[in-house]
């Protein structure tokens, strides 16, 4: 699985390409440029093929953003025994174990930190990345549900005392509404769900009157 997030710095943003391995959970590739281009997918998950060096065909999931939908993207995969898979329209779900690894070097890294450069930024998330992520901390199993219980204990439950199972079911139901419709999310470029799908129409509308 692989995703993208981006990284404040002092010169600007920095964008962090990361390819994750579905079953030991580790980031086995990873790329950080000061665009974000197709470049910055291809070269993380280049290096993941050449740590792994499949024999058999390995599925590649990702959203369905501009750098993996482009032809060197779909070109790259073949060459490499690779097989394409993308998330459905709109659905943040589907990339959640790279939305918890994001979430995770947020919280335990990056958070109340400030990068001068992207050179000390790149440095100091390789630094957590190979160092920690990767050999010290304990993979979760199931990326999809520690990434979305996680964020609902950290930002709903845990600073709140409920007086009545009606009212914390009330805030689970919103926390849960704003989630799922009205929060951006990395998997769709930045957007919200309401929004990605509303951009997917515009895009459909117009690709109907070009025909």
């Amino acid at each position: 699985m692989t995703d993208i997030t981006y990284i404040k710095t002092h010169e600007g943003w920095m964008f962090l390409c990361a390819v994750i391995d579905l079953f030991s959970r580790r980031v086995v590739g990873w790329s950080a440029q000061s665009r974000m281009t197709t470049d910055v997918v291809l070269q993380a998950l280049l290096m993941a093929v050449w740590r792994r060096k499949p024999t058999d065909r390995v599925t590649v999931h990702s959203d369905q953003g501009s750098r993996f939908t482009s032809r060197e993207w779909q070109m790259f995969l073949p060459q490499h025994n690779l097989e394409p898979s993308m998330s459905r329209r709109g659905n943040c779900h589907d990339n959640a174990v790279a939305e918890s690894f994001f979430q995770l070097l947020q919280r335990e890294r990056i958070r109340r930190r400030t990068y001068p450069t992207r050179d000390d930024a790149r440095q100091d998330v390789v630094e957590y990345i190979e160092l920690f992520y990767n050999t010290k901390r304990k993979p979760m199993q199931n990326g999809l549900v520690e990434s979305f219980n996680g964020r609902m204990r950290e930002e709903c439950l845990n600073e709140h005392l409920f007086p009545t199972l009606r009212h914390a079911r009330h805030l689970i139901a919103a926390w849960r509404d704003d989630y799922n419709h009205t929060r951006p999310h990395s998997s769709l470029d930045g957007l919200t769900p309401r929004e990605y799908h509303q951009r997917s129409e515009e895009d459909q509308t117009l690709n109907r009157a070009n025909l």
